[in-house]
């Protein structure tokens, strides 16, 4: 039996007058599945599983004798570890062009909707490396 003081969650969804903030996370995958079917131009957002794949960069690391089917974090941490500036700088640059080529869609994303109905106390938090974004829409 239902208290007084409980909300169901259908409730809690429809009533906006409770003045809580929302907390919306973003993670993995979040900026692929706004652009499903890849930027303006079709160039596809990769995730971590297919990011050698994607940015073209499988042949560069079998030239440096490197797995490219392994895990990119694992790849450029070893790089990293073993002090590789150079190898660490192509792919750094390799990256920089591939995503400074991406271009927003002409049409509004679930993003843009997304920062469309934050109120002045909502946040959304991400660990995404494409889009973050504050209440007013400019990236940080």
């Amino acid at each position: 039996m239902k208290r007084d003081d409980e909300f169901l969650v259908d409730e809690e969804v429809a009533d906006v007058t409770m003045g809580r903030p929302h907390l919306i996370l973003l993670g993995a995958g979040a900026s692929r599945a706004t652009c499903p079917n890849g930027d303006k131009n079709g160039r596809v957002l990769p995730l971590m599983l297919d990011f050698t794949e994607v940015l073209d960069i499988k042949s560069l690391l079998r030239s440096w004798g490197l797995d490219p089917d392994r895990n990119f974090e694992d790849i450029f941490s070893e790089l990293y570890e073993n002090s590789d500036i150079s190898k660490i700088d192509e792919i750094q640059s390799r990256i920089e062009s591939y995503f400074s080529e991406l271009e927003l869609p002409n049409y509004p994303t679930v993003y843009d909707h997304l920062v469309l109905s934050l109120r002045d106390n909502d946040v959304i938090a991400t660990f995404n490396w494409i889009h973050c974004y504050c209440k007013h829409g400019s990236g940080m």
